[in-house]
């Protein structure tokens, strides 16, 4: 041992001394071997790190064998999880690892058993689909023998519906299938024998047809051994004829019907034998119409089916119509007696053929846009009565034109004079004066609920100035004297008209109708009467809207130009809630005489109601038109303002009517919230009325004009009941109230 070893001064080279040899228990060297020491040989136990493999060591690299895991997973090792690829073993199962009990799906083969697999032979029940065929499986191709149904029928199988042809039996009988007893629709073949089937050999409970021959059975053709009967020519049993022993009448046998040649009788027809009705062509030897030889008429009604192109003969009812146009001769037969370019019955239409006198047609009455005759009033035509304004030229107090002078002129502004009136004249314009006039305004549409009314002006059907009793009287001798005179009917139901005796004016519209079918003046005015009729006594029906709306249709078609019936259309088609056509309508009657102020006011009823913004302009000049049209409807403005301007002058009355009151006066605030009430229930705010009206009420109990708002808000609000309340307490407060208030509704 060398000295230094001795001492303690080792020279080591890891654990071992590079002098002596001794060893320590430090420095090992376990790198090529984890548990043995290269150096020393020291050893130890379990400290290989297998953790990332069981077969190497991940510090020294020594291996060792078979130290996986695969018992959960042959791919997989459970402890270092090391992988290996084509270990597991699915050749039992395929879904199923017979090594390490790992499982799949899907990776079964049922394609050509669906009971047993192709890969691993596993089996399964009852997974067949034989619903399309009992022979063959619809997922597989797997197959059966002798699995269809064919009890019920031959030819389909009951369980799977599949079908086959000819295996029924009908040996036994054509209609019925021995095999399954399902019943066809095969004949029996009795052709060679009445009484046996010669397919199925089955008899026929029907007997043989003797009666076409007495020999030889008419079905089937089989003979039998009896002769016939013979009655000249024809056999007594069967009817049968023979070509021999014919009894002739002329051409034609009188016992079997034969006919023969060169006996034909053409006597009394050269065309048709008077015997058997044969025909033969151009035999006749006509002269004018007539044949020389058999005397037949000989006529021609191609042209016209009743009258005679040759020899100008007629003939009624003969003409098959279909619309205006004969189907056998062509013949055309159109009504223009309404509209010269229109037929009234087919609705043909034809051009420039109207005969015109002025600006009337002769032929149809219809009324066209010039040539009109201004000769003797310059104002008015005297053909169609059209009017136009401001036509006359004045000079010197008399018009230049036409020799009217201003005092005849003064005197007819407002009304037409009294003897063009009666003629079914329009009214023209009112008096710059209207003040002075006694205008009695109507409303004409209380059934329909519209809020507010249209209305109508009797001064356009009536003038006070006039004794009506006194012309009617005088009427009556005329229409003695000459009764087939429709103007005087019309005069007659003008002035029981302006009486308001509508039964009596119809009536006379109608006989007017009835001598003068083209009268539009009459149709015009009978519309009005039966407007005003049902108006005042009853409810507009369907039937007589339609009436009332052909009249005023019929009086246009004839004249365009007619003021009143542009009027009364308009306001029947209001009240048929046709708002739309009604403007047109009143715009219409405008251009004719634009200065009646009804007209306007009810335009711009039927503009609010229809939502037009042009409204406000109609009512206005309306009202300026006739004053006293406001003082008939005094709150209708409200009624023209669109939602936020309504809300914005219920405000503003509110405020002003706020402003005007006392905060220290109990009156004033009962005053102010009733003021509120009626300008809620004028733009129909019934709920809020209720409310304001209310407020009024309870500051103070007492005040009847309160309840009265309220009643009526209530009313309109469908509680007639709790309306019909607040009327009797304001009765009880304030007695004849209710009176009053509906005296000045009236007025």
């Amino acid at each position: 041992m060398a000295f230094k070893c001795k001492i303690g001064l080792h020279s080591w080279n890891g654990c071992t001394c590079n002098d002596c040899g001794q060893t320590r228990d430090e420095q090992h060297n376990w790198s090529k071997d984890c548990e043995t020491c290269a150096e020393c040989g020291k050893t130890r136990n379990e400290q290989h790190d297998w953790s990332k493999n069981c077969e190497k060591c991940a510090l020294c690299n020594k291996t060792r064998d078979n130290m996986h895991d695969w018992s959960k997973d042959c791919e997989k090792c459970s402890k270092c999880n090391n992988t290996r690829a084509k270990q597991h073993d699915w050749s039992n199962d395929c879904e199923k690892c017979s090594r390490c009990d790992k499982t799949r799906i899907n990776k079964h083969s049922w394609l050509i058993d669906c009971e047993k697999c192709s890969i691993c032979s596993k089996t399964r029940e009852n997974k067949h689909d034989w619903s399309k065929d009992c022979e063959k499986c619809s997922k597989c191709t797997r197959t059966m023998e002798h699995q269809h149904d064919w009890s019920n029928d031959c030819e389909k199988c009951f369980k799977c519906n599949k079908t086959r042809d000819n295996h029924h039996d009908w040996s036994e009988d054509c209609q019925k299938c021995s095999k399954c007893g399902k019943t066809g629709y095969n004949q029996h073949d009795w052709s060679k024998d009445c009484k046996i089937c010669s397919k199925c050999g089955k008899e026929h409970v029907q007997s043989h047809d003797w009666k076409n021959d007495c020999t030889k059975c008419a079905k089937c053709g089989k003979p039998r051994n009896l002769e016939h009967m013979w009655d000249g020519c024809r056999c007594s049993e069967c009817l049968t004829n023979r070509d021999e022993q014919h009894d002739w009448n002329g051409c034609k046998c009188s016992v079997c019907g034969k006919i023969r040649d060169d006996f034909h009788d053409w006597s009394k027809d050269c065309e048709q034998c008077s015997i058997c009705r044969q025909t033969r062509l151009n035999q006749h030897n006509s002269v004018g119409c007539m044949c020389s030889v058999c005397g037949k008429e000989l006529h021609n009604w191609s042209v016209n089916c009743e009258l005679c192109s040759k020899c100008g003969q007629r003939r009624k009812n003969q003409h098959q119509w279909h619309g205006c146009i004969c189907s056998r001769c062509g013949l055309e037969s159109h009504d223009w007696s309404k509209n010269c370019e229109k037929c009234s019955k087919c609705g043909t239409v034809q051009n420039n053929i109207h005969n015109w006198e002025g600006c009337r047609c002769t032929i149809c009455g219809k009324i066209r846009d010039e040539g009109h005759e201004w000769t003797k009033d310059c104002e008015k035509c005297s053909i169609c009565s059209r009017i136009r304004e401001k036509a006359h030229h004045w000079e010197d107090g008399k018009c230049v034109n036409c020799g009217k002078s201003v005092k005849e002129y003064n005197s007819t502004v407002g009304v037409e004079k009294e003897s063009d009136f009666w003629r079914g004249g329009t009214p023209k314009t009112e008096k710059k004066q209207s003040n002075s006039i006694d205008y009695n305004y109507f409303p004409v549409d209380h059934h329909r609920g519209m809020v507010p009314h249209i209305c109508f002006d009797t001064k356009l059907i009536r003038d006070e100035r006039i004794d009506y009793y006194l012309i009617i009287k005088e009427l009556n001798d005329l229409i003695t004297q000459t009764p087939n005179h429709a103007e005087n009917y019309l005069k007659r139901g003008n002035a029981h008209l302006a009486k308001f005796d509508f039964f009596p004016a119809i009536n006379d519209y109608n006989q007017a109708i009835k001598i003068d079918r083209r009268y539009s003046e009459a149709y015009c005015n009978r519309g009005i009467a039966r407007h005003l009729d049902r108006k005042f006594f009853s409810y507009l029906s369907k039937e007589m809207f339609e009436k009332i709306y052909r009249d005023f249709e019929e009086a246009l078609e004839i004249n365009s130009y007619l003021f009143l019936a542009h009027f009364g259309l308009a306001n029947v088609k209001f009240c048929n809630h046709d708002f739309k056509g009604a403007i047109n309508d009143y715009t219409n009657a405008i251009k004719l005489n634009p200065a009646i102020s009804v007209v306007y006011f009810n335009r711009g009823i039927a503009s609010n109601v229809y939502n037009n913004r042009i409204i406000g302009d109609d009512i206005n000049k309306a009202f300026n038109m006739s004053p006293k049209l406001k003082l008939v409807y005094p709150n209708t403005s409200i009624h023209f303002l669109d939602e936020e301007e309504k809300k914005d002058k219920v405000i503003k009355d509110s405020a002003s009517s706020k402003s005007q009151t006392t905060s220290n006066s109990v009156s004033s605030d009962v005053e102010y919230y009733c003021n509120r009430g009626n300008n809620k229930a004028a733009i129909k705010d019934y709920s809020g009325a209720i409310i304001e009206f209310s407020k009024a009420i309870e500051i103070d109990p007492n005040y009847a004009p309160a309840y009265v708002g309220r009643g009526f808000a209530q009313t309109y609000n469908q509680h007639p009941l709790l309306g019909r309340s607040d009327f009797e307490i304001a009765n009880r407060l304030a007695p004849g109230i209710l009176e009053e208030i509906m005296k000045n509704m009236n007025k």
